[in-house]
């Protein structure tokens, strides 16, 4: 499970995350046709789901032939990446057809309710995502103590790294995009 497969998921995760950078980089534009943020936080937010949805498709897609062609640790790895990025996929899709629709005008006090509810949110996700590749070190953990399961644990364990690890640096990319409301939320006050 190491060696080539592991820089190749190591590339796969560096290159998700350039993309949501560099994507979510163009998000920030019409800051004087936005004075609350409301139109900047949208945007970012239907990016970011679309990098989320296309993690999660790319995941998916590439993991199912090697779940029905593999055995062992490589099939588990294989199995949880598409456990995983099934709920990515459910997320990223509601979130993007809720948020999919013209931004609603807001006054200036809902618009600061809903930044720092977003901003919240995303830190509460990075604990969440330390929290995943935490299981996953334990899971690799007790791969190498238990003698049932091991390549069960040491793959499951493997995915949660990757994918929690792909999120921590997602979650952390979408919060700084989203705190470029911020300026203009305070800017609007005066």
């Amino acid at each position: 499970m190491h060696g080539k497969t592991g820089r190749s998921r190591a590339w796969l995760t560096v290159a998700g995350v350039l993309l949501l950078l560099g994507t979510m980089g163009r998000t920030a534009g019409a800051q004087s046709a936005d004075p609350y943020g409301d139109i900047g936080r949208e945007r970012t937010n239907r990016v970011a789901m679309q990098i989320l949805g296309g993690w999660a498709l790319s995941n998916i897609t590439i993991s199912a032939p090697f779940y029905f062609t593999t055995e062992g640790e490589v099939r588990s790895f294989h199995e949880m990446n598409i456990m995983w990025n099934l709920v990515n996929l459910g997320i990223a899709a509601s979130a993007f057809i809720a948020g999919s629709g013209a931004p609603e005008e807001a006054d200036l006090a809902e618009s600061v309710r809903a930044q720092h509810t977003i901003e919240s949110t995303l830190l509460f996700n990075m604990g969440l995502d330390v929290a995943y590749i935490a299981a996953g070190w334990a899971l690799l953990e007790r791969s190498r103590r238990t003698v049932s399961q091991t390549e069960r644990w040491a793959g499951y364990g493997s995915s949660l790294i990757l994918q929690g690890g792909f999120l921590l640096l997602f979650d952390a990319g979408y919060y700084l995009f989203q705190r470029r409301n911020r300026p203009v939320i305070a800017d609007s006050r005066g």
